[in-house]
């Protein structure tokens, strides 16, 4: 998950971050402009704002680790300490726009927000939702720091980064109950009229299916078609296949064995 770095190698990136514009072609703004439009394009993607109580930690990504008989140094990043979503639940962190549980985590540390602090972080993937969280919380230093170091290790323009990582957190978990498509498709529609230009022919084709699912179905009632058609919107938690064969889409769809092959094999849709 986490790009590793010596200390050393952080001090010469820090400096050459907090002295130097962003290069590279991938914006002629500066970095306070930059981070301006990263939060704009954030929140118009309706992208979760960072909870008013939450706290910057630093925390021990990857433990240190043997390889090839040489010691391979701890990882550390950033991270916001927030409260659980469910009540009652221990405390998260979010790292970049996901959240994990904070006991995943032995070693974090609640720090002060300056520029100095990634002297004390390896680069991480995240960083650029940490700086757009840290720009919105007015930490501008920190995240002038933490977007131009990522800019000079990264191969992609922070704007293209920004929408395919909301695409990847609205579309994460499309079987759960509590995700609305009707909702959730005009949302994906903008993202790729708003920034096509990361976005590839697979993403399109995914977008077009969901919208073809919510369209209303015109099959026989009770056909395997119109079955099918039922399955499309069974929800269910991630990771709880338990409760799939207890719905009466699916008990129904199995009933059909041998029956229900040739429409199945009808839906298959073969690519090159």
């Amino acid at each position: 998950m986490h790009w590793h770095g010596s200390l050393l190698a952080q001090a010469f990136l820090f400096f050459g971050a907090v002295c130097t514009p962003i290069h590279g072609g991938h914006a002629k703004d500066a970095p306070k402009q930059q981070l301006d439009k990263l939060l704009e394009a954030y929140k118009a993607y309706g992208l979760p704002p960072l909870p008013e109580d939450a706290k910057l930690v630093r925390y021990e990504a990857t433990e240190e680790w043997v390889r090839d008989g040489e010691k391979v140094p701890a990882s550390w990043a950033l991270a916001f300490r927030v409260r659980a979503e469910k009540h009652g639940a221990e405390d998260q962190l979010l790292i970049g726009l996901w959240r994990w549980d904070s006991s995943l985590y032995k070693k974090q540390e609640v720090v002060e927000p300056n520029a100095r602090l990634i002297l004390r972080v390896n680069p991480s993937r995240n960083d650029l939702m940490t700086a757009i969280h840290c720009h919105a919380r007015g930490w501008h230093a920190l995240a002038e720091a933490l977007l131009k170091r990522h800019t000079k290790e990264g191969d992609k323009a922070p704007q293209d980064e920004l929408a395919v990582a909301a695409w990847d957190h609205w579309t994460s978990d499309l079987s759960s109950p509590s995700v609305d498509w009707k909702q959730l498709t005009p949302r994906l529609r903008f993202l790729l009229d708003r920034r096509p230009g990361p976005f590839k022919d697979h993403h399109r084709d995914f977008l077009r299916s969901m919208e073809l699912a919510l369209q209303p179905s015109k099959a026989k009632p009770s056909s395997v078609d119109e079955i099918l058609d039922r399955l499309v919107h069974e929800r269910i938690e991630v990771g709880d296949m338990r409760g799939l064969p207890d719905t009466p889409t699916y008990n129904k769809l199995a009933m059909l064995g041998f029956q229900a092959v040739p429409t199945l094999l009808e839906h298959i849709e073969l690519r090159p």
